[in-house]
């Protein structure tokens, strides 16, 4: 009877360095990706809720023939972690009929005449603003819905001021988007 000698398969050290340095290398691929991939689900909480508080606006001047304009909401501190939508929001935006679903990443607000008082008349701005990766810059969401008929004032001098800056409306290189939910000039992308 002949015993061969069988050797004990496994992985050599070079081979689990290798593995180890690809599974680094995909790591660092990947988290960054992952991240901007939840900034951008977020901030698409923005858009959507200023598509439907646009269109409640839009129903409630065809009725009343005038825009509501609502203070910022919710007054929790802006960041990466959503906040209760707060009771006494729920009064000035419930004139106009628009509540957002569950904890929001965004503070909203709308205002029936600019801040600037030398904007447009028969208008509304509507904004939502976060600093949802932390890093300092705001982002901010806007729709400006200018009263075209109003000539005495170009709506493009509209613009809304947020947390002491002056955000000005958006534009697609052609000039200001207007009934259009985009994100506003001058401000961070998430």
């Amino acid at each position: 009877m002949v015993i061969k000698d069988r050797k004990i398969g496994g992985f050599t050290l070079l081979e689990l360095m290798i593995v180890v340095a690809i599974i680094g290398i995909l790591v660092t691929v990947a988290v960054p990706t992952f991240r901007d991939y939840q900034f951008r689900s977020r901030r698409s909480e923005g858009f959507t809720n200023l598509s439907s508080l646009a269109k409640s606006q839009r129903a409630f001047s065809a009725e009343y023939n005038r825009y509501v304009g609502a203070a910022p909401s919710p007054a929790d501190p802006l960041g990466s972690t959503p906040a209760n939508w707060e009771a006494s929001a729920v009064g000035e935006f419930a004139q106009v009929g628009w509540k957002p679903e569950g904890e929001v990443f965004f503070r909203y607000d709308t205002n029936a005449a600019d801040i600037d008082p030398g904007c447009c008349t028969g208008c509304f701005t509507a904004t939502a603003y976060s600093d949802i990766d932390d890093n300092g810059l705001v982002a901010a969401v806007m729709i400006v819905s200018p009263n075209i008929t109003d000539t005495a004032v170009p709506p493009a001098t509209c613009s809304s001021t947020i947390l002491g800056g002056v955000i000005s409306p958006p534009t697609d290189g052609n000039g200001p988007v207007y009934d259009t939910v985009a994100l506003a000039e001058g401000s961070g992308l998430y």
